[in-house]
């Protein structure tokens, strides 16, 4: 799978829908990277992460500039892809749990999503031989999802 031309594609075709939203979203993207997945999956997997990300950057307070950056590169021997938003952030508990079925944060809206979304996107994953994590973003409020799959 060419990894780069799928992380490209996937942050262009939600760039309209998060506009839309208040959101600017980004990409930052290696070239040449590519990786062993199933058809669909990284798909599935990079719209779940900045479907996430899209709506928690829409809730930053004024003088924040809402944004989401879905990049991808090489690191360690793999290839990484990340999506970071400028959003509330999680604590470290919400961190905890945001990978658990039907877990929704308590300070996400009512009714919005059935918290399947990144239990999804880590059995996808895992199934790839991959790996999938919560941090801070490094930079200010927000928060990065990070997934990294063995280079093809």
């Amino acid at each position: 799978m060419d990894v780069s031309a799928v992380v490209g594609e996937r942050a262009d075709a939600w760039m309209d829908l998060a506009a839309e939203r208040g959101v600017e979203v980004r990409a930052d993207v290696a070239q040449g990277l590519a990786a062993r997945l199933p058809d669909g999956v990284l798909e599935q997997v990079i719209d779940n992460l900045v479907d996430n990300a899209v709506a928690a950057a829409g809730t930053v307070p004024p003088g924040i500039v809402p944004l989401v950056v879905v990049g991808a590169e090489r690191a360690d021997g793999r290839v990484r892809i990340s999506v970071t938003d400028s959003g509330p952030g999680m604590g470290d508990d919400e961190k905890a749990h945001a990978f658990d079925r039907f877990w929704r944060s308590p300070t996400s809206e009512p009714g919005a999503g059935s918290g399947l979304g990144l239990a999804i996107v880590r059995r996808l994953v895992e199934a790839a031989a991959g790996e999938v994590r919560l941090e801070d973003r490094p930079d200010g409020p927000g928060l990065r999802a990070v997934v990294s799959l063995p280079r093809a």
